[in-house]
């Protein structure tokens, strides 16, 4: 009989999971790509030949050693740019999912219902709905199996958080703040030490071994192709990025500021926790805590409430703040309980999640929406610490009221984090507004399959239209100074400073200047400048071009011989 309740439970959540990853390979096709060009024109740049740092100015671009396989056999097989977007939206199709499964796999060792719940909701939450492999995607996954390896690993343990190791220096690649996760473990281990506490030292070894194949993975990767010299001085042009200028004391108390300017519900909930907290910590009764359990959870609910009376389409990433509610529930939980094993998964992976959501905070200049991404990790954890705090003090109450108001309250936590973030998931393609109105397909180029609005559609082939000329000539030099990046569509290397940049103006071609004093070799033959941007035509003519104009009023620009 036991056996037939296990086999049910597990057939009910893999229909669920099938069911959710059915969901994501239909939303595949939907949304025209804006930043999914620029992950692979990483990659393009530097198949067709361009060195990482000394010829790509962007921050970002530490993550593409991990996408750079994919691309490369893409590029061999095909030749051309032709599907590349749907391609690689599948292929993160399958990555997401099976991480989600490894998830559930590893983590059902704790809790068969925490790991289902937690394991779907990382499925829902896709980093801005976007449906690609690049730093958010690869650092959450590679972030979150990290932490689950060391908090699930029992044979062969020490191999195991050496692979722990390995996923861990993946992520910071992705976001190299993360690095300072290390440095805290480092600090942790000297005090431990201190304390002849073995186990930390042991771990901080083998995640330090482990780590190795990465450092000599991006050492061949972004160093051995110029010099360690070259790379350290091209590294200024990096940090130069104007996308990415701030100080740190403003990245600090604009994070606090952005969590709460974010809804006016925040400031509430955050007051009902440590009230709570306070209170349950000084009178030590279960009913006490779990008085404070219902209120911290009531003002949760309240805060989705609120989120859901003000969704707004026009904006590009709103489905991240989603996730973020439970975890006030999982502080609560966590500082709270007793239980070792409880305390474990919030030390090794609510903790965790915390830092990420910080170090993406200071990496990003997308503010409140971009940090809310590794907020999942903390709501995953949330899954298991409220199980555990409903099983040491709400089951104990038997049948009383609170009992039966702590599982109904419990659930509906759960389920409106999944089914809101489900919701968003469905009915929301990134950068492209509701889904369901997006009925146009695109039948040619790298966005082929790809189905898109009619008026995205019309813009787009009318500068497909403009870059024929472009696409037909045997210049390898080009320069699009456009809204968008189109050089797939041409086939051919940017001659650019970065892959990505905001703004086309006068600052940019400051930055290009400076770009052609040092790489000359790159000066374009061909420039493009769109009809949006013919306020910088007198000043590239200047450079020593000649003009024509296009049908649809934007440039063509040669170079004179």
């Amino acid at each position: 009989m036991r056996n037939k309740r296990e086999t049910t439970k597990y057939v009910i959540y893999l229909l669920a999971f099938l069911t959710l990853w059915i969901v994501l390979f239909w939303k595949c096709k939907f949304g025209f790509p804006l930043d999914e060009n620029f992950y692979i024109l990483f990659c393009y740049r530097f198949i067709n030949g361009d060195i990482p740092v000394l010829h790509e100015w962007n921050p970002t671009q530490f993550f593409v050693i991990w996408i750079y396989p994919f691309a490369w056999v893409y590029y061999k097989l095909v030749g051309s740019s032709e599907h590349i977007i749907l391609v690689f939206r599948y292929i993160f199709f399958f990555v997401w999912g099976i991480s989600a499964l490894f998830f559930f796999y590893r983590l059902r060792k704790i809790s068969f219902f925490g790991a289902a719940v937690s394991s779907l909701i990382f499925m829902v939450f896709v980093p801005y709905g976007e449906m690609a492999l690049y730093y958010n995607t690869i650092g959450l996954i590679s972030f979150t199996s990290a932490l689950v390896i060391i908090i699930t690993a029992e044979k062969k343990k020490y191999l195991q958080y050496m692979v722990s190791g390995f996923m861990f220096a993946v992520a910071v690649t992705c976001c190299p703040f993360l690095f300072s996760l290390y440095v805290m473990l480092i600090i942790a281990v000297l005090v431990y030490l201190t304390k002849k506490q073995r186990e930390l030292f042991r771990l901080f070894c083998c995640i330090t071994v482990g780590a190795i194949p990465v450092i000599i993975l991006v050492y061949w990767f972004y160093i051995v192709p110029s010099s360690l010299g070259e790379v350290i001085n091209g590294l200024k042009y990096l940090i130069a990025d104007r996308d990415h200028q701030f100080t740190y004391y403003e990245k600090f108390t604009g994070f606090f500021k952005n969590i709460y300017e974010s809804n006016p519900v925040v400031l509430l909930v955050t007051l009902t926790v440590f009230i709570s907290m306070l209170i349950a910590l000084k009178k030590k009764t279960k009913k006490t805590r779990i008085i404070g359990f219902l209120a911290v959870c009531v003002s949760v609910m309240l805060l989705y409430v609120t989120y859901l009376v003000t969704i707004d389409y026009t904006t590009a990433f709103f489905p991240n703040r989603y996730s973020f509610p439970p975890v006030f529930v999982g502080l609560y939980c966590g500082m709270l309980t007793e239980k070792k094993t409880t305390r474990k998964l919030f030390y090794n992976m609510y903790v965790p999640g915390l830092i990420y959501v910080f170090c993406i905070n200071i990496s990003s200049n997308v503010v409140f929406e971009a940090s809310m991404i590794p907020s999942v990790i903390c709501t995953m954890a949330t899954c298991f610490l409220m199980l555990s705090f409903w099983k040491d003090n709400i089951v104990s109450l038997n049948k009383g009221l609170l009992n039966i108001a702590g599982k109904i309250i419990c659930s509906l936590v759960m389920i409106l984090c999944f089914s809101i973030g489900l919701y968003a998931m469905i009915t929301y393609t990134y950068c492209n507004g509701k889904t369901l109105k997006l009925k146009v397909e695109i039948k040619q180029g790298p966005y082929k399959g790809l189905v898109c609005s009619q008026s995205i559609q019309n813009a787009y082939n009318k500068v497909v239209q403009d870059l024929e000329p472009i696409k037909n000539s045997d210049s390898e030099n080009v320069l699009l100074l456009t809204g968008f990046w189109y050089y797939l569509d041409v086939n051919k290397k940017p001659s650019c400073s970065s892959c990505f940049y905001h703004t086309v103006d006068d600052a940019l071609l400051d930055q290009l200047e400076q770009y052609y004093d040092l790489y000359p070799q790159f000066i374009p033959d061909i420039v493009y400048i769109q009809d949006i941007h013919k306020d910088l035509l007198d000043r590239v003519i200047a450079y020593g071009y000649q003009s024509e104009e296009t049908k649809t009023g934007s440039y063509i620009l040669y170079r004179k011989k």
